[in-house]
């Protein structure tokens, strides 16, 4: 799904009416969404003076990380080095920690690349023997020696959660109402993603919760078929934010007959998995999601999709208050938003406006 960013000037009366403005000019503000398929940035998490910092890996994180890394059919060294790049880009680690790590793999050659993946994600690189330990080779022992005095002490912090606006619960006969719409036989490809327009048309909120999703996702057979209704969902942000074990039943389904493998393609399973990272609430445990897939490729796409999507540590925003953005204002100008499926949403996610009820504004301004 294609999402194009507009700029929208909506501003909330004591009329409770909103006027909407959508600039359409050689200088309004347009800008295209990136491609979806490009790996989404990543930069290193710092303090307000420039220090590195990250979620502190104690012994049952450590513990978890080498479970992930173990995950898989072969378990490669490439297989460990996504989970370890993965959980480098929100946990913080000890020396002695990188090092066993580190020690898993497989191969001398691939160990002082890992060692890279830890710049800046350690809090006494100074003390890097254990490390050091494991790496084969005089020629690769200096070259570590040489980076480990290049990286910058982390720093462990709490991480913050956003506030989440609690939406309410969708009636549990809604969600078995539009699940029986997709379930019906005669209901294919087509008919799916209408019903699911017609879903988020009708009802776009309160969002789905996990459980309401998996009522959902049984009446799909073929995973090409859902990450069309995710995208669908995602646009007018229907769904609750999940933790990664929620996310992981959703999108690595047992196959409906026998007890090995995934009921979807690999393929599927990514694309799923960039509708849904949006709604990720516990970035540190994103390795999981990387774990789960088979092959070494696939653990690498599900890295890159994933980069982007890290613990927060500082800033809380606002609380919004009344109908205003997250800003906190109800007063709300000028805000750079998103249009989704069905409506407008602003660029912090809070507000959410259908295409009916902008319509029926411009219909009252052009009155």
């Amino acid at each position: 799904m294609k999402w194009t960013r507009v700029l929208l000037a909506l501003v909330f009366s004591t009329g409770d009416t909103a006027r909407i403005k959508q600039t359409k000019s050689n200088n309004a503000v347009i800008q295209q969404a990136e491609d979806h398929n490009k790996t989404p940035a990543y930069e290193i998490p710092k303090d307000d003076d420039g220090t590195p910092v990250g979620i502190k890996c104690n012994d049952a994180a450590l513990a978890q990380i080498k479970e992930w890394m173990d995950a898989g059919i072969a378990s490669f060294d490439a297989d460990k080095e996504m989970v370890m790049r993965c959980s480098c880009q929100n946990y913080v680690f000890t020396a002695q920690q990188a090092g066993s790590l580190i020690g898993m793999m497989t191969w001398s050659d691939n160990q002082a690349d890992a060692v890279e993946m830890f710049r800046d994600r350690l809090t006494n690189p100074n003390e890097g023997t254990d490390i050091l330990n494991k790496i084969n080779g005089e020629e690769d022992k200096s070259k570590v020696t040489a980076m480990l005095k290049e990286f910058k002490a982390a720093k462990p912090v709490g991480s913050l959660a956003y506030p989440l606006e609690n939406h309410g619960t969708r009636a549990d006969e809604d969600v078995n109402e539009f699940a029986n719409k997709l379930g019906k036989q005669s209901c294919m490809e087509d008919c799916k993603e209408q019903a699911a327009k017609d879903e988020m048309k009708e009802r776009p909120s309160p969002p789905f919760s996990a459980a309401q999703l998996e009522t959902v996702l049984e009446k799909f057979t073929w995973g090409s078929q859902v990450s069309g209704l995710l995208e669908t969902l995602a646009g007018p942000l229907a769904i609750y934010p999940l933790t990664c074990e929620e996310i992981d039943k959703l999108v690595n389904r047992p196959p409906k007959v026998g007890n090995a493998g995934f009921l979807y393609m690999a393929d599927d399973r990514l694309e799923m998995l960039r509708a849904l990272k949006p709604f990720i609430k516990d970035a540190q445990n994103k390795p999981l999601l990387v774990s789960k897939f088979e092959f070494p490729d696939d653990k690498k796409t599900a890295e890159e999709i994933l980069r982007d999507v890290t613990v927060k540590f500082k800033l809380v925003p606002p609380k919004p208050t009344g109908a205003g953005c997250a800003s906190g204002l109800t007063r709300l100008e000028l805000c750079c938003a998103y249009a989704v499926y069905g409506g407008w949403r602003c660029d912090a996610g809070y507000h959410f406006i259908s295409d009916e009820a902008a319509n029926q504004q411009l219909a009252k301004m052009s009155s």
